[in-house]
């Protein structure tokens, strides 16, 4: 999951714009645990999503994405785009994601 979300900050830079890497690391094996084993691509402002509008951002980029790692690579990911009052930025994140990795 990590070298994913290495690859996609690299690879997807110039279409979403900047963002930061967020690694979250739970070694606790128990089933009980609550913390996360995830990492977290979180883009402050989507270029993509700022000229395609919010409702090509779903349609265009949250779900095939989802759906393609997910389901074709067995690499899941979660993509949570920020509430639109809130602004343009957007969390993609790879592997075992809790609530609050999705959170805004």
């Amino acid at each position: 999951a990590w070298f994913n979300t290495i690859s996609a900050n690299i690879s997807f830079s110039w279409v979403v714009g900047g963002a930061k890497l967020i690694r979250n690391n739970n070694n606790n094996n128990s089933s009980n645990a609550k913390g996360s084993n995830s990492n977290v691509l979180v883009i402050e402002k989507c270029h993509f999503r700022e000229s395609i509008g919010e409702e090509g951002c779903i349609e265009t980029c949250k779900i095939p994405v989802e759906e393609y790692f997910t389901h074709r690579m067995n690499a899941p990911i979660k993509v949570s785009p920020q509430p639109r009052e809130q602004g343009l930025g957007c969390k993609f994140c790879y592997g075992q994601c809790s609530s609050k990795d999705l959170e805004w």
